[in-house]
């Protein structure tokens, strides 16, 4: 699946970004079409505001818990989806991510 999102609030050119199952094939990842960097402090603040939990937190990734699916955030904008098979679910919290809380490289 490929999907595309627009940061209205900062102008951005559209983010395409790939979802499917990762390379071991046990869990789900969300890859950048290009070179992102995700300001994870922006993520955490996100993470509050939708009522998720932050499960771990290092300086280089994030372990949140978002609408009932874990999900790592890599600052390099992989996101990887543990345990879950719901797409839509894991597009609403690719789509979200991407499209508010992106920082150019």
């Amino acid at each position: 699946m490929v999907a595309m999102v627009t940061n209205s609030e900062t102008n951005c050119t559209p983010i395409p970004f790939s979802l499917g199952k990762c390379k071991t094939r046990v869990a789900y990842s969300a890859k950048p079409a290009r070179a992102v960097k995700i300001d994870l402090a922006a993520i955490r603040k996100l993470v509050l505001v939708e009522k998720g939990e932050i499960i771990i937190d290092t300086p280089i990734l994030l372990v949140i818990k978002l609408f009932g699916i874990e999900t790592i955030v890599h600052g390099f904008g992989e996101l990887i989806f543990k345990q879950s098979d719901d797409m839509d679910t894991m597009e609403k919290i690719a789509k979200l991510i991407y499209s508010r809380l992106l920082q150019k490289k």
